[in-house]
Parts: C-alpha cells; sequence; structure tokens
C-alpha cells in the first residue's frame, strides 16, 4: 500500500476537524498544525495560504465522493455506466450514513467558485444538471429523485428525528426501482 504524503495526511485531518469544529470556520493553520502534530510552516509550505488549504480540501472531499460513487457502481467511470447506471449509483451512495464534513463543505462550497469547481467537476460527471429546464417527463422524474435522494443525504443532521435504518433502505429501494424502470423504459 502506497504511504501517505503529508499533504493527504494533513487533507485528512484538516477534513475531520471541520466535523469537530462544525464547520471550516475553525480550520485554520494553527488547529490544523495541533491536529496533525505538523508544524504550522510545514502546512504552509504544502497550501501556501488558507484559501489555498480550502480549496485543496474541497477537492480532497469531492475526490471522497466520487471514489464512493465508483465503488457502488462496481468500481465503473461515470462514462462506462448508463444514465440509470448512475443514478442507482447516486442513491446508493447517497444511502449511507454521511460524514458531516461533506455536507458542511457542500455548504461551504456555495461561498466561492474556486470550493465549488472541484464538486462541480464531479456532478457533471455523474449527475443530471438541475439549472437547466427538463424538457421530458423522465428527466423531470429523474431530476424528482436526485432532489429526494439529497433530502435523504442530509435529513439525519437537520432533524432530531431520524430516518431509522430499516425505512432509509425502504426509501433507497423505491429510488433505485424507479432508476430501472426508466432504463427499462428507454
Amino acid at each position: 500500500m502506497p504511504r501517505t504524503s503529508k499533504k493527504e495526511f494533513a487533507l485528512k485531518v484538516a477534513y475531520h476537524l471541520v466535523t469537530e469544529c462544525g464547520g471550516v470556520e475553525g480550520l485554520t493553520f494553527d488547529s490544523l498544525a495541533e491536529a496533525s502534530g505538523m508544524s504550522k510552516s510545514g502546512l504552509i509550505y504544502h497550501f501556501p495560504s488558507r484559501h489555498d488549504l480550502l480549496i485543496e480540501l474541497h477537492r480532497y472531499a469531492a475526490h471522497l465522493w466520487e471514489r464512493e460513487l465508483v465503488r457502488v457502481s462496481g468500481g465503473k467511470a461515470p462514462e462506462d455506466l448508463t444514465q440509470a447506471q448512475r443514478e442507482r449509483a447516486l442513491v446508493s451512495a447517497l444511502e449511507r450514513e454521511e460524514p458531516l464534513a461533506e455536507i458542511l463543505l457542500n455548504i461551504q462550497a456555495l461561498s466561492h467558485h474556486d470550493y465549488e469547481r472541484a464538486w462541480d467537476e464531479i456532478d457533471e460527471r455523474w449527475l443530471l444538471n438541475p439549472s437547466e429546464n427538463v424538457e421530458s417527463d423522465e428527466d423531470l422524474e429523474r431530476l424528482e429523485d436526485h432532489v429526494l435522494s439529497a433530502g435523504l443525504w442530509v435529513y439525519n443532521h437537520l432533524s432530531g428525528r431520524p430516518i431509522s435504518e430499516a425505512n432509509r433502505a425502504k426509501l433507497v429501494e423505491r429510488l433505485v426501482a424507479r432508476a430501472e424502470a426508466r432504463e427499462q423504459r428507454a
């Protein structure tokens, strides 16, 4: 197994700090140096500014997200999958108990296009573009399932009454069945 670089180690620690700090506001060079055991100057070598650190952190988190999509799609890249297979991968990946850091970083990404870009690159490969007007009932159903999947993804972090594992599995099963039905109709 390849050795983890110091930069990658720092990003892994920063990712976990986002959860511990309740967002990126508490992620500083000082807090990262303390948590990682790296020197502040060592961190600045890899990330010349906090902005650079956050760009790299968004890339790291987006990479983890895409790695999960590939994993649940049987190790296949998005270009090797049908639209329905990509939809199934999305629903299946969103079924997992998501890390809070992923949600917090997605929210924070909206604050700057440099952060958003890391996520957009992956979304473009995997998802229907929700900004474009849909032309067919089938695309509207895809968009509806995308919104439902995203809601499933964040629900337990927004509600004091979490979805049970059994109910979560039933919802995922229903969304996957809808994607499969669309594929059979095509």
